[in-house]
């Protein structure tokens, strides 16, 4: 992740972006396992937003069939203005492109921002597709949320996360066509060609594919003293 937090409130957005990324593919690996796992980043800046995706998936090697992706978008603006009144705050990114925006009611401490101030807000965004082997999961979906925010007086900070996860059942298989289908929690069917042959090959009807969706984003704003140390 890049480093942007100078303040208490790098506690509070660490936490929550950790949450976000704790997945499987970020566990340590131990050297055995190295070659089981292919790994593939690219990097982009387009004036102010930086965008990092990385891409981890199981090879023909590894006895687990899985995918995960995560893309992370980077902002770094200034504040060049801000109306109380009527909360409109206008930023101007790196790139010298000015952003007008209006701050929503929720946001705490919009009474400590100044013009000079810099904004730094981060997205992140993690899906892992995940064969599960045997028969014990059953198909079903399910969700979760969370909000944090900086604490009464500091510097606006907040951060937000969703998370999902959907199970489907393996129906059939047909190697030759390289297609499977999966059923999800309504009892619906639907066939899929797979991305990956050697995947398709470890799998087995009766086992289940699971999706994990996490979805984060934050944002705090730093003072134009604490921003130039």
């Amino acid at each position: 992740m890049t480093r942007f937090m100078t303040t208490g409130s790098a506690i509070l957005l660490t936490a929550i972006f950790l949450s976000a990324c704790g997945e499987k593919a970020d566990a340590p690996m131990p050297e055995d396992q190295a070659a089981e796992v292919e790994t593939s980043v690219m990097v982009e800046k387009e004036g102010s937003l930086s965008t990092a995706v990385v891409v981890e998936a199981s090879t023909p090697e590894s006895a687990a069939a899985f995918i995960a992706t995560t893309a992370v978008q980077t902002l770094t603006a200034t504040v060049v203005s801000i109306d109380m009144d009527t909360r409109e705050a206008v930023l101007v990114g790196e790139d010298g492109v000015e952003i007008a925006l209006i701050v929503s009611d929720d946001a705490r401490n919009l009474g400590q921002v100044s013009p000079g101030d810099t904004v730094n807000t981060q997205f992140v965004e993690r899906v892992t597709m995940e064969l599960v082997k045997g028969g014990d999961l059953k198909a079903l979906t399910m969700s979760a949320e969370r909000q944090i925010q900086a604490e009464e007086g500091a510097m606006p900070a907040r951060a937000e996360i969703q998370k999902s996860i959907d199970i489907y059942t393996v129906e059939a298989i047909d190697l030759q066509a390289n297609t499977f289908v999966l059923k999800d929690v309504e009892g619906d069917v639907a066939e899929f060609t797979a991305r990956d042959p050697a995947n398709l090959a470890k799998a087995s009807v009766g086992d289940a594919v699971v999706v994990t969706t996490t979805e984060a984003m934050a944002v705090e704003v730093v003072k134009a003293s604490a921003a130039a140390e």
